[in-house]
């Protein structure tokens, strides 16, 4: 059986023990609810950020790349450390084990270099392909065609080659890259 078809099996058997398992939904409440409150605070900074960049003569479209990309990293953060919880959770209870959702957390708190490590990587591919799509938007005719053709290549290969990366970074402690790789 190859790797494609190992994490496809283990994604339906994690799925299987969700169905069962309901308390394991916490963790996307959780995720939820931690990310509503940093938007919350990001608004508020980018507001001021706003303000000040007015006032300091900073490139509205530089300090927008900036607080995207600082919005894009935190929702990856916040989204990968609850998904690390789910599929340590989910892979404790493989092996007829009960986690505790502190257990869980601190499992998560333990991976936290990885986690940022990955959102960090997750973050900036996003912001290419925001970019590369605010390109697309400006240009005309076949650059515009060119620009969108690259872009759905290169987001759904991003998507393709990465949907195992937090398996790694759980199961075999991996880094991002050395995630992305085993994850191919």
């Amino acid at each position: 059986m190859g790797k494609f078809a190992r994490s496809w099996e283990l994604t339906k058997t994690t799925l299987s023990v969700m169905k069962k398992d309901k308390e394991i939904f916490i963790f996307p409440v959780l995720a939820i609810i931690v990310s509503i409150g940093f938007l919350i605070l990001f608004g508020v900074f980018a507001l001021f950020a706003g303000i000040i960049s007015l006032v300091g003569g900073l490139s509205m479209a530089l300090l927008g790349y900036i607080l995207l990309f600082v919005l894009y990293l935190f929702l990856a953060g916040i989204s990968a450390f609850f998904s690390v919880c789910v599929v340590y959770t989910a892979s404790m209870r493989f092996n007829k084990k009960d986690a505790t959702l502190g257990q869980s957390i601190s499992f998560a708190l333990k991976r936290l270099d990885k986690i940022i490590l990955w959102a960090i990587v997750s973050a900036t591919v996003g912001i290419i392909l925001k970019i590369l799509e605010n390109m697309a938007e400006k240009a005309k005719g076949i650059g515009k065609i060119l620009l969108n053709i690259f872009r759905f290549i290169l987001g759904t290969a991003w998507s393709i080659s990465t949907i195992f990366v937090l398996q790694g970074i759980v199961y075999k402690n991996l880094g991002p890259f050395a995630s992305i790789k085993d994850s191919l």
